[in-house]
């Protein structure tokens, strides 16, 4: 798999015919960006996958002797975190349901496919695929650190308890641990995040639309790997002003406030930005959420920055923030689709988005929706669970912490910790799985 952000992607066609092979080759013969390698069949690709790890794999329905629903099934096995994609014809909808329950793929792609579409779509799932490798790798490093910081705590424990002279050599030790910490931001910030979006009964799922989104229009508009790091930090921290709001304020839509509490609503960027421009690793996102309700046309808050004089991420969380309120029905419960959500911010064209950026979010959401297969879920509770359910959103506690991620198969293990953590924490969990007409 890929080593670094840099390093050209692995990927692996799978087809019994040759010609197909040699067309996907061709549209990924970038070598700077990809290493293509071919398998003529399900088990020479089986083969591949034993001597060594692939980003992507796309295979083609269907084979002689193994189709690629049980190759997927079997890839799944062998590499879980890969990408899988299934080439498939009209007529295979019934093998291509299987591949999806057996073989998790993550889209399939009718034939004959569209060059332009499928490298977008490939590229995007390398793209996620390697931002979620590096939280993997951060998580493990924190996990590591974490047992390390627990081997310190308790070795001064037990030094207190030898000596209270000892105290002062405690309190350095838990300074030590608590700079080590620090300096783990990134997953402070996501850490953080989650406990604002529980603050602001805003769901999880709108909070994650706003950083995908922000990102990818980021990308789009060729911001550097350091201006996208601060967009995805002020995306995530967006409302953290919102903790010193009332209630009332909080879950109001803003625009059915009086005067008064509209201009108090509108103070929350402004108290988030100096709570965090002290930190020098977050004063670039600082100045992104402070500047997210100034207006193109020079008449918003807190300076009345006109056109490009706002900071492009604002210009960028602005429309992400507005667009998903209205999306995931943030304030009234009513989502509304992208053509409609958009119809609503129309009347801010020109004069409180940026034009340029407002065109490129509906291309891009308008792509997302054409190539992307949603899935549509329904919630359980943990006494309607059964073994083999998939899990379609990361299931939280109340306190913000993940228990189990989205995508998960649920063994009879997992659904009886459930049980026990509701019965303990004298909770109800919300677990949300693929509807069944999915997953028959």
């Amino acid at each position: 798999m890929t080593d670094s952000p840099h390093s050209p992607a692995r990927l692996l066609f799978v087809d019994d015919e040759k010609p197909i092979l040699n067309s996907l080759k061709r549209v990924f013969r970038d070598k700077s960006k990809y290493i293509v390698e071919l398998a003529n069949s399900g088990q020479e690709g089986l083969d591949r996958l034993k001597e060594e790890a692939f980003d992507v794999i796309i295979s083609d329905m269907r084979m002689p002797e193994m189709d690629g629903a049980e190759f997927l099934s079997q890839a799944s096995q062998e590499l879980p975190g890969t990408v899988r994609f299934l080439l498939t014809g009209y007529s295979d909808q019934e093998a291509t349901i299987k591949a999806i329950n057996e073989g998790r793929i993550q889209a399939y792609i009718s034939k004959p496919w569209d060059n332009d579409e499928l490298k977008t779509l490939v590229d995007e799932a390398i793209d996620h695929k390697r931002l979620a490798d590096e939280e993997a790798k951060k998580a493990e490093v924190l996990e590591c650190q974490v047992d390390s910081l627990q081997g310190q705590a308790e070795a001064l424990t037990k030094a207190v308890n030898q000596a209270q002279h000892e105290l002062e050599q405690t309190t350095g030790y838990l300074d030590v641990a608590k700079d080590e910490l620090a300096k783990h931001y990134d997953t402070t910030v996501r850490v953080f995040s989650r406990v604002i979006n529980l603050r602001a009964h805003t769901g999880q799922e709108y909070a994650n639309s706003v950083v995908t989104h922000s990102l990818l229009l980021g990308k789009l508009l060729k911001c550097n790997p350091k201006a996208l790091q601060s967009i995805r930090n002020a995306a995530l921290l967006h409302q953290m002003g919102k903790m010193s709001l009332s209630d009332e304020l909080v879950t109001t839509n803003p625009r059915n406030l009086s005067k008064e509490g509209k201009d108090l609503y509108l103070t929350h960027p402004i108290i988030a930005a100096d709570a965090l421009t002290p930190l020098p690793l977050l004063a670039e996102s600082a100045d992104i959420i402070r500047h997210m309700y100034e207006r193109f046309s020079g008449k918003g808050k807190p300076e009345g920055l006109i056109g490009n004089n706002i900071p492009i991420g604002s210009r960028i969380l602005r429309l992400t923030i507005e667009y998903n309120e209205l999306a995931h029905g943030v304030y009234d419960g009513k989502e509304l689709s992208a053509a409609d959500a958009f119809e609503q911010l129309q009347a801010g064209y020109q004069k409180v988005y940026d034009p340029e950026i407002f065109d490129l979010y509906q291309r891009l959401t308008e792509h997302l929706r054409v190539s992307k297969k949603v899935k549509r879920d329904t919630l359980k509770h943990s006494d309607q669970l059964e073994k083999g359910m998939i899990t379609t959103r990361d299931v939280i506690n109340h306190e913000g912490t993940m228990l189990i991620a989205k995508g998960s198969e649920l063994t009879d293990n997992l659904i009886r910790q459930l049980l026990r953590y509701e019965q303990r924490a004298g909770v109800s969990l919300n677990i949300y799985i693929e509807r069944p007409e999915e997953t028959k």
